[in-house]
């Protein structure tokens, strides 16, 4: 049987470090987001897929095909391209899918370069630790990390007492969940606020806090003196010489609390927008912000017009603008049916999801 040229390890080797690097853009650039899994045993056991496998193996057969046209490719998901050649390349997209599927970083790209079914070369990449493993020949491996590379050592021992075992308790939620547990958080608040927005429209509270202020609004009165200057700018607006002119102190207090609980609510709702909203971004990617981005505007939209519709009754009227009061209940279900929407197509990405609560992967290194 013919033998593997060695002088071509250098030009298998560079194509295969080149195309560590290039996974590892793609994974960042494309499929840093939430995916679709599939269980390939319908019901008789479980073994996750996802369209980031898939999408892995379409691109690392491209790369092999484009460069080396007639070699064979094995891959996991889409089969055996068979030719003639002796070289054939084996391909699992992603090594440790349920690692993949609970956001744990320990899943790699596997690819092996067989002569005659010998294995010649093999690279384990890394995406999300941003670190690769190959061998440049036959007797000298390497890992890849920082804009470094480190020579392995094999380890002579031949005894297993000194082998590693490596647990992974995947505890954590993944990705589509923490973020439908976020969705689901706003939709819970946006239907609260909508609640307590008609209750103090109700019990006519909405023009007894008669300033704007972002920040100094965050505490309510904690002197009965601030109580009173709070009473004294309510007692300036029409709704007060007009109609509650024989309202008291402690009847102020009752509408006040429902103004001001009305807005403390919606502060949180553009703080629990925004932190996690920052959050996911930084961990996961930009595309988060692309896709979410826009409720948190709308939130800062819908405090900008809460306000313009109360000033509307500060002034010439006992009550607010009824168009600016529908401009504010409008925009309320708009935001609240952007996220219900956001939180059904996260629904549909995920077909089967089960809590994998640990595995456990042993891995025989004769690395020291």
């Amino acid at each position: 049987m013919k033998k593997f040229d060695t002088k071509k390890y250098p030009i298998y080797a560079s194509f295969l470090n080149q195309l560590a690097k290039d996974l590892t853009k793609f994974y960042y650039a494309k499929l840093d987001k939430p995916f679709k899994i599939t269980n390939k045993m319908k019901g008789k056991g479980y073994d996750p897929v996802t369209t980031s496998d898939k999408a892995f193996e379409k691109f690392i057969r491209s790369k092999i095909s484009k460069k080396f046209p007639n070699h064979q490719i094995i891959g996991e998901e889409y089969g055996h391209k068979n030719t003639k050649s002796e070289f054939s390349w084996v391909i699992d997209p992603i090594d440790g899918t349920r690692s993949y599927v609970v956001g744990n970083p320990s899943w790699s790209n596997l690819i092996s370069l067989n002569y005659n079914g010998e294995p010649v070369l093999g690279l384990a990449n890394f995406p999300k630790m941003k670190k690769y493993y190959l061998n440049l020949n036959k007797n000298s491996a390497y890992v890849f990390e920082n804009n470094k590379k480190r020579k392995l050592k094999i380890n002579t021992k031949l005894s297993f007492t000194n082998a590693k075992l490596a647990a992974a308790f995947h505890h954590h939620l993944s990705l589509n969940q923490q973020l439908k547990i976020w969705l689901f958080v706003l939709l819970s608040m946006i239907i609260l606020i909508i609640l307590i927005g008609g209750l103090t429209r109700l019990t006519d509270s909405g023009l007894s806090i008669t300033t704007w202020e972002l920040f100094a609004g965050l505490l309510p009165p904690l002197t009965n003196d601030k109580w009173k200057d709070y009473f004294e700018l309510y007692k300036t607006i029409p709704e007060f010489s007009e109609q509650n002119f024989n309202m008291t102190l402690s009847e102020f207090k009752v509408i006040f609390w429902w103004e001001w609980g009305h807005r403390q609510l919606g502060r949180l709702i553009g703080l629990s927008v925004l932190l996690p909203l920052i959050f996911f971004s930084i961990n996961n990617g930009w595309w988060v912000l692309k896709s979410y981005g826009l409720i948190f505007l709308l939130v800062c939209f819908q405090g900008f017009i809460g306000w313009y519709m109360v000033s509307s009754g500060l002034v010439d009227r006992i009550d607010v603008s009824h168009y600016r009061l529908s401009l504010h209940l409008t925009t309320a279900f708009i935001i609240l049916s952007i996220i219900f929407w956001k939180y059904l197509e996260l629904t549909k990405i995920k077909s089967t999801e089960i809590s994998i609560r640990l595995i456990l992967s042993i891995k025989s290194s004769f690395f020291s």
